[in-house]
């Protein structure tokens, strides 16, 4: 890699760190409003002055947040379900992690087959663990050279800082925004709080990357081709999930997005498209 790419990597880094760093004040004072309510409210109670209570709000407020951002990516893994298998008997796939990872400067990370028969795959980083997690369906579906274009994407996504923005991004604002009971309520923050963190060319960006590292566009091509022909939707798959994805699992991912999304995702057919061109 050369020392512009590698200088384009360490801005790219430092954006999202700072988006990161914009998402987490904003859910902390999401959670500190009701907080120091019923904190003042307890404290009116007591023999203590009121006002106590808005700080011990604010303490609790920011408590919750910064475990939610500390076990981001065990939140993650625990959402996908109960079928995580290591990755025993897939050589092939283990090899091609060490080497790329080698190859792309990237700390190698623990390799998840989900047991699931949809076809998609996801990068997972946080506090500096770095996970890849690809479905049996997938990794049964690929050639070697498929499976290498794939990886490469996920190892890119994992040096860039898009799986950190997207793993917090799923602890933030997925989870518990998207994917609870006040989800109709909540959705408007979480897409803006989730557009924050992703970048708009997010996935279009990753493909390039990821055939600079494999040298070989044909071969996430074909994989990207392979997915569409089959099902990328996994059981676990949630809306608060859904931007994890290499291939986005919802309805929406085959059409063309319109301007006002704030949840950026590149169409599967333009990906395609464009790495056919290069």
């Amino acid at each position: 890699m050369s020392e512009i790419e590698s200088s384009n990597d360490g801005v790219a880094a430092n954006d999202h760190a700072g988006d990161i760093r914009w998402a987490t004040g904003l859910v902390i004072a999401l959670v500190a409003i009701p907080a120091i309510i019923l904190s003042v409210i307890v404290f009116m109670l007591l023999p203590v002055p009121w006002w106590i209570g808005i700080f011990v709000g604010l303490a609790i407020a920011v408590a919750v947040v910064m475990l939610r951002v500390r076990s981001a990516d065990q939140q993650v893994l625990t959402r996908l379900g109960g079928g995580l298998l290591a990755p025993d008997g897939a050589a092939r796939l283990e090899n091609l992690v060490q080497g790329l990872s080698l190859a792309g400067g990237v700390e190698e990370p623990e390799v998840v087959v989900l047991a699931d028969p949809a076809r998609n795959a996801m990068a997972i980083r946080n506090g500096g663990r770095n996970r890849i997690v690809i479905t049996q369906g997938l990794l049964e579906a690929l050639e070697v050279v498929e499976l290498e274009g794939v990886v490469a994407e996920l190892l890119t996504r994992l040096k860039s800082g898009d799986a950190q923005a997207a793993t917090l991004g799923a602890a933030l604002f997925g989870q518990p925004m998207l994917d609870g009971p006040m989800a109709p309520v909540l959705a408007p923050v979480a897409k803006v709080g989730l557009g924050r963190l992703l970048r708009e060319d997010r996935d279009l960006e990753a493909d390039r990357q990821a055939v600079r590292l494999t040298r070989y566009p044909p071969g996430l091509h074909a994989a990207l081709a392979k997915i569409g022909e089959g099902d990328a939707k996994p059981m676990s798959s949630t809306p608060g999930q859904a931007h994890l994805w290499l291939v986005d699992p919802s309805a929406e991912s085959a059409a063309v997005l319109s301007a006002e999304d704030e949840v950026h995702r590149a169409p599967l057919g333009l990906r395609i498209d464009v790495l056919a061109e290069l």
